[in-house]
This record gives structure tokens, sequence and C-alpha cells, in this order.
């Protein structure tokens, strides 16, 4: 998958930050440097350093203008302990000032210097991160670069999600939830047979009394075609969590637009109490997950966006998505009865015909193998085949009294 990484490319950007939260500057991808760390640090942060040194802390505030991966080091030769601070943490929040939580954090505590922070994190537009750097280790004032890795979220048929990055998950959008109950990127544990850690797209419980689950998870946009009929397949499971057995519940659901409190919503199917399939005993058998899979044809032509929406009762564990997948459905040619028309000649070199017994027909399509539509013209019942490879293909007709498909041998 292709990105984009923005950042500054002139001079380093001498901005003091103010000193709480309230009154944070606001920055953009770029180097900064810091004052001296003096101001007020927040006393449920990342760290929970304010009875230490760490009570003072400088602020920033960042609004990013696309969907994607922060990324903020302090590893720059000015930050050699002398000059300016080589040991310092960092931490980031989401929330408002008055009920922050904490959504990344890097730095030591009583560790010798030097130690740079280097530290990645998801971000959304609309979203306001409130930076924080304290004093658990020293007070100087400090250099750091802020930089946004922008995802390429194009999509094209068959498509396959598997989220094999962080960046890939930041093309799904998320609505719904709370801190505590939201869908997360989580690699942190082994899923499968080999030794590394799994991507896969998790719904965080709601095991605190928030209520029930109400998360969205909305795909990058597909570009569908009227009448023609799609599958789409879902891989998932559940673990338990906190010592809460699952008890899942997930809808399916095509949506007009990426959001789904504003767009039209059809949903294809609901799964409910889903418990976990094996034993969470590392390594963790995947092919244990259960795939559900549907049909949707949509009405018209245009762009269309898949959501996941977890219903889940408050006590509830987690919700693993290994894969969606969206395809054009296969024809299958298995007892097709006698049809209303006639295609001939059959096998066929050059033109195929259509023939109707007491039929109107709209219009005719031509499907390969793999269920892919083939752009070519259908003119006065007429299809030139002439330029395509020799193979089976499905002839699709279209007509007042439904549609009617033919298997159709190309020599």
């Amino acid at each position: 998958m292709k990105s984009l990484l923005i950042s500054a490319l002139f001079v380093p950007l001498l901005i003091h930050a103010q000193n709480t939260c309230e009154t944070a500057i606001a920055i953009t991808p770029g180097i900064h440097t810091t004052g001296t760390i003096d101001g007020t640090n927040y006393d449920a942060g990342c760290w929970n350093t304010t009875g230490l040194e760490g009570a003072h802390a400088e602020w920033y505030a960042y609004s990013p203008e696309s969907d994607g991966m922060a990324r903020i080091t302090t590893n720059f030769p000015i930050n050699d302990g002398i000059t300016l601070s080589n040991n310092i943490q960092v931490s980031v929040y989401s929330g408002s000032c008055d009920a922050m939580q904490c959504h990344a954090a890097n730095g030591a505590i009583g560790m010798p210097a030097p130690f740079y922070a280097d530290i990645e994190f998801e971000v959304r537009t609309g979203t306001v991160y409130y930076i924080a750097f304290d004093d658990q280790a020293s007070n100087k004032a400090l250099q750091f670069e802020l930089t946004l890795a922008v995802p390429d979220c194009e999509t094209v048929l068959p498509f396959t999600e598997n989220w094999a990055t962080h960046l890939d998950f930041t093309c799904w959008k998320t609505y719904g939830g709370n801190g505590l109950q939201r869908w997360l990127f989580y690699d942190a544990v082994n899923l499968n047979e080999d030794p590394a850690h799994d991507p896969v797209a998790v719904a965080y419980p709601s095991v605190t009394g928030t209520g029930a689950r109400n998360e969205w998870l909305v795909s990058p946009q597909l570009n569908l075609d009227e009448g023609t009929t799609y599958t789409i397949s879902v891989k998932y499971n559940a673990l338990y969590a906190s010592g809460i057995t699952p008890n899942e519940s997930f809808r399916t659901v095509v949506l007009d637009g990426d959001n789904p409190a504003s767009a039209v919503q059809t949903e294809l199917g609901i799964e409910t109490g889903i418990t976990q399939h094996g034993a969470f005993v590392e390594p963790y058998n995947m092919d244990l997950a259960t795939t559900v899979s549907y049909s949707y044809t949509p009405e018209t032509t245009g762009g269309y966006f898949l959501g996941l929406h977890t219903v889940s009762p408050e006590a509830s564990g987690l919700l693993v998505i290994y894969e969606v997948k969206a395809e054009v459905a296969p024809l299958s040619v298995e007892n097709f009865s006698r049809q209303p028309f006639r295609a001939y000649p059959n096998p066929v070199k050059d033109r195929l015909t259509i023939a109707s017994d007491g039929l109107n027909i709209e219009s005719a399509e031509l499907i390969d193998s793999n269920g892919r539509l083939l752009k070519l013209p259908f003119i006065n019942n007429e299809f030139d085949m002439g330029g395509i490879a020799a193979g089976a293909y499905f002839l699709k007709v279209i007509s007042d009294k439904g549609f009617f498909v033919e298997k159709i041998i190309k020599e």
C-alpha cells in the first residue's frame, strides 16, 4: 500500500508550548522546539507522574488533516543533555482537557540518559490530540519532529482486507463506542502457527458499565455495479477479556456513505451469541475462526461502504475480525432450466446472437469464469466476441421477466 509522509521541509519552528492543556499550542507536522518544561501535568495521565519530578509538562494540540499514522521523534543531535534534554517522556491524549484518555506514550522511568522518544500513533480527522512532554527526567527544553503517514485507500475488486499494517487500518473509519469501547488495530497476540504477532481488527468490550456495544468499523469506498451480485464475507472469532466469557454480536451492513449516522443502511445479516472457538493458548489457531458470507445486489451503480457494527450486550469479551472480502459472486451453471431465449452459435468464434422466445430483452452481459464483467457492446441483440480469449463465459440476459444465465463457449 502506498503512503504519503507529511513533514516540514524548512527550518525548525521555535514554539514555546503553553503550560496547560487548555492553552496548548496548535501545531502541524514539522520540527519544533519546546521551552523549559515548567507547566502543569495531567494528574491522571499516561505516566501518572505528577507526584514525582514529572509534575510539570509543556502542551501541544494536533488536529490531523487526514487519517493516518503520526510519529513523534526526539532523536536530534541538539538534544544532547547539555543544550537541550536527552531524556524525556511524551504522552499523547484524546478527549477533552478535563476528561482525557491516554492514547499513546513513550519514555523511560529511572533509566540513564540518553533516551530519545520515538512513538507512532493512529490519528483521525475531527479529533484533537494533546501532546505533553513532562520533566520526569529533565526540565530542559527539547527538539522534536511530528510527521504524518497517510495511506492510499484506493480499492479494486476483488477486495480483500486483512490489515497487514496499522496504516492499512486507518483506511477504515471508526464511529460510536467510547474511550473503553471501540475498534482498534491489535497485533499484540499470536493468532496462528507462525511466531509473529498478527494484525487483526478488534472491537474492545464494555466491561465497566458503559452500556451495550455500539461500535462501527467502516471500509473504504467500493465501486459496485447495478444489477451485479456480490459476495461479502467476514472471518471472525471472539476472545475472553478481563475474565468475561465472550457473548458477541455484530451486524454486516452496506452503506451508501462512510458515516452510518447519515447513510442509508442495508443490513446483510447479524451474527449473535459468538463465543470463543478454540483454547486461547499461543499459538492460537486462526483456522478455528468462522466465516460468514452474504449476497448483495445494488440497485444503482456507485460507491458503497461495508460496515461492521457491534451490538453485543454490556458484559462481553473481544470480537476479532481477521478478514473482510468483497467480490463478484461466481455464477453456477448447475441445474439450469430451459431458457426462454436462444444464444447461437454456441460454441462461438465471432458474433453471438440472442433470439428471444416471447421474452422482452432489456440488456445482456458477458461475465468471465472469475465473475468479472466484460465491457462488450450489446448491439442489435448481438455480441462481437472475436477479440476475447477462448474459454468458458456466462451470458446474463436481463428481461422484463427477470434475468437468465447461459454458459457460452468461445472457440
